[in-house]
């Protein structure tokens, strides 16, 4: 039996497919929970605020570290302007911490 060899190209289109559904999932995740309620926005940014900082202890973690951390001032942000009728601010937040990850993941799947 021979076994099935998928060329590196596919691959490459199929994780850059997986990474722009995961980072349109996000987005809509945050833009939800912005809409929601701004305190449980503000206290889902501390944590993924705490989770960068623990990432950053590590060499390798940094290179996740620092995006969870910008994203987490940016929700914390967000939460504070979301209580004066944020569903604007909520897209726009929702539209930029997808960016983020999708940017993260492709940085990701190219060094392999």
């Amino acid at each position: 039996m021979s076994s099935l060899h998928v060329p590196p190209s596919v691959e490459l289109d199929r994780a850059r497919r997986d990474a722009a559904i995961a980072s349109v999932f996000v987005g809509v995740v945050t833009a939800l929970v912005a809409v929601v309620g701004s305190a449980v926005l503000i206290g889902l940014s501390v944590f993924v605020i705490l989770l960068g900082v623990v990432f950053c202890l590590t060499v390798v973690g940094v290179v996740l570290g620092v995006p969870l951390i910008l994203v987490g001032v940016v929700g914390i942000a967000g939460g504070i302007v979301g209580v004066s009728g944020g569903v604007p601010f909520a897209l726009l937040l929702g539209a930029g911490v997808g960016l983020v990850y999708y940017r993260s993941r492709l940085n990701r799947i190219a060094r392999g």
